[in-house]
Order: C-alpha cells, then sequence, then structure tokens
C-alpha cells in the first residue's frame, strides 16, 4: 500500500471520490481535533493526486494520510514542522507540499530545521512534492532544497510557465490552470482544473456555471504540484519503483531551462 501524505487544509471526509481513500487513524490535525477541510484546498488537491481530473478509480492500493496544517491559505511554520516530521516518522512514500514557505515568515532555527528535516526525508526515499508558489514568489525556502525534493511549477494552455508561477532552473512543469485565458463561461472548463470539493461548502462555481454539489474548478501552482504527484504515483507504479525508468519518465517535465 503506498502511503501519501498531504500536508493541506484538511479534507472532505465523507466525500464518495476520498473517503475510501483516507487513512483515518494515522490522519491528523495539527491545529484542532478535526481534519475537516473548512477552506476546499486540502479537498481540491488531494482529488487531484487521486484521479488528476479524471474521476475513475486509477489507484487502488493508495491510503491518504492527511496532516491538516491551517483552516485557510495560512499556516504556522510550527505546526507545519510538526506536521512534516510526522509524515516522516511514518515513512510515507510521498509527501504532498501543496505550498510555499518565504524567507521572511520564518526563523533561521526553523529554515534550518525544514531543510534538515527534507535531507533526512531524502535519505529515507521519501519523495517531497513542492511548491515553487503563486504571485510569481522569489523567496521561497524550498529553493535551497531542489537537490532533493521535486519543485514544481505551473504552466499555461500555450505550454509557458504561467503568470502567476515562477520560472526555476531544475524544477518540473505541468499545467495548473490558465485563469488569464478564459474568455467567456464556455471555456471555463479548458482553462481551470476540475477536483473535488467540500459538500458542505458554498461553491460560487456552482451558482454560476452549474458545477455539481461536491466539485468545483481549481487553478494554480498548489494544483500544478497535485498534478505532479499524481504523475509520480503512476510512474512508481507502471515501473516497479525502477530508479532509471522513473527518472527518464520524469525528466519529461523537466522545465526548458535545463
Amino acid at each position: 500500500m503506498m502511503k501519501v501524505a498531504i500536508l493541506d487544509t484538511g479534507i472532505d471526509s465523507c466525500h464518495d471520490k476520498l473517503e475510501t481513500y483516507i487513512n483515518f487513524s494515522l490522519s491528523k490535525s495539527f491545529v484542532d481535533d478535526t481534519i475537516i477541510d473548512n477552506s476546499g484546498h486540502g479537498t481540491g488537491v488531494s482529488g487531484v493526486i487521486i484521479y488528476n481530473e479524471l474521476f475513475i478509480p486509477k489507484f487502488k492500493k493508495l491510503e491518504l494520510i492527511i496532516c491538516k496544517i491551517t483552516n485557510n491559505i495560512k499556516f504556522e511554520i510550527a505546526s507545519f514542522i510538526e506536521a512534516l516530521e510526522y509524515a516522516i516518522t511514518l515513512k510515507v512514500r510521498i509527501i504532498n507540499l501543496s505550498l510555499s514557505i518565504k524567507k521572511s515568515n520564518v526563523t533561521k532555527k526553523q529554515k534550518d530545521q525544514i531543510e534538515q528535516l527534507i535531507r533526512i526525508a531524502f535519505d529515507k526515499n521519501i519523495i517531497i512534492v513542492a511548491s515553487t508558489g503563486n504571485d510569481n514568489q522569489e523567496d521561497n525556502i524550498f529553493k535551497n532544497s531542489k537537490d532533493y525534493i521535486y519543485l514544481v511549477t505551473a504552466r499555461d494552455m500555450e505550454g509557458n510557465i504561467a503568470s502567476y508561477s515562477k520560472e526555476v532552473k531544475d524544477a518540473y512543469s505541468i499545467f495548473g490552470g490558465d485563469i488569464e485565458s478564459i474568455v467567456d463561461y464556455t471555456s471555463i472548463e479548458k482553462h481551470l482544473v476540475v477536483s473535488t470539493f467540500p459538500r458542505y461548502l458554498k461553491n460560487d462555481y456552482f451558482n454560476l456555471f452549474g458545477v455539481p454539489k461536491g466539485y468545483s474548478y481549481f487553478w494554480g501552482t498548489s494544483i500544478a504540484t497535485a498534478k505532479f504527484t499524481h504523475v509520480i504515483i503512476k510512474t512508481l507504479i507502471d515501473y516497479n519503483e525502477s530508479p532509471m525508468e522513473i527518472k527518464k519518465e520524469l525528466n519529461k517535465y523537466k522545465d526548458d531551462l535545463n
């Protein structure tokens, strides 16, 4: 059974497309007493990791370990560090970080601790997939650890680095949604990514475009990161974890800068 830890806002744990994949005994909140997603971000990321937009079962032997570190987009660094350490102790196969951390938001001690944990994960053969960040972010601390992780940036419909993402040498890139190219509502489905969404939260897309309850449109480097985690899972399964074949397959997503 392949275990994937997701450090995010939690998950809609009763969603019919997600529930059977969740390891409830190992999933944990580091901010309150529930893994319930009050944002929608973590639920969307989880859906992309499992299905990559195609809502048919692909990975039968896959377990999601939900590590809730926030109820919104902002999170405490201490909670992140605790969750990352927890995921590593569980010896998961993959850790998905659809998030970024600015240098200005961490102390030197915290930065050193995070980088040390990333190296520990690498030594334990744990794959970490992390986002370069939105808003063309320059000071993401994960850039310092790109030799030990898969750092992911987002591409648009034309295959260029998305306007909201960041071009980083040695990063991997994949489609993450193209918000700026949407002309009208008829093109939205091609330009954004459909994924799972908490059924108990208000969904503006439901009212505007008739998206079914429990789903929504997403875009961003977070979604690109989740899509790349999906690619890694599929590659590990397809090539039975053969290192050379896996590297060859994943290098197809290497940024053209390299």
